[in-house]
């Protein structure tokens, strides 16, 4: 099954994209996304008020527009 962290450091909107190992193996920001649209299950790992979050989601990403967005596998 596909996996990936979705983070957002307040500037930004990232995706890694995790193997079965559990590691990143790679990432890619989307310039252009204002937002993030989920079609797959996702788990909030942090978050702060600066703001910014990380979410671990089952499935794939990919930048599409003013989105990222997270399809399920």
């Amino acid at each position: 099954m596909s996996r990936v962290i979705v983070a957002y450091d307040g500037t930004k909107y990232c995706f890694y994209e995790i193997n079965d190992e559990g590691k990143a193996v790679r990432k890619e920001c989307c310039k252009e996304a204002v937002h993030v649209k989920l079609s797959a299950p996702c788990e909030l790992e942090g978050y702060s008020d600066a703001p910014g979050f990380v979410a671990r989601c089952e499935g794939r990403a990919e930048c599409k527009g003013s989105s990222l967005v997270v399809l399920g596998a």
